[in-house]
């Protein structure tokens, strides 16, 4: 699994043998939740009208539809991401949004848009190669 922050340019990497929802949900919280903290304080100029708006529009592109908190949070990062099952379930997407996390999904067969994805190559390359990544 990895996650790839352009603008410092630091990637987090778990090496795991499955990818499932409870392992890979349980891992993205708690990398993004310190992702998240690390971020300047949020000096929006969204109103969290626009904000709502934002989101509601959002969700009218998703296949399962659920129901946004009342409250909404100001925008603090955007996540460029699969389009996956395991990344699309209502109690994820709810999560993101309490975090302020907007995911965007990369098109189907648009891997090759996720920088994080190529980076994934090349560290399996070179672990199967047996060099230190």
């Amino acid at each position: 699994m990895t996650l790839f922050q352009p603008q410092p340019g630091q990637v987090r990497v778990r090496s795991v043998e499955s990818t499932t929802n409870i392992v890979l949900h349980a891992w993205l919280k708690q990398e993004l939740t310190e992702i998240v903290k690390a971020l300047p304080q949020v000096s929006s100029s969204l109103s969290l009208d626009l904000t709502r708006q934002i989101w509601l529009e959002w969700c009218e592109g998703l296949q399962v539809k659920f129901t946004l908190p009342a409250k909404s949070p100001p925008l603090r990062m955007l996540l460029v991401w699969d389009n996956l099952a395991g990344t699309q379930t209502p109690e994820l997407i709810v999560w993101l949004y309490e975090q302020g996390i907007v995911p965007l999904y990369t098109p189907l067969l648009g891997s090759w848009l996720n920088r994080a994805e190529s980076m994934q190559r090349i560290f399996i390359r070179r672990a199967l190669d047996g060099q230190n990544p």
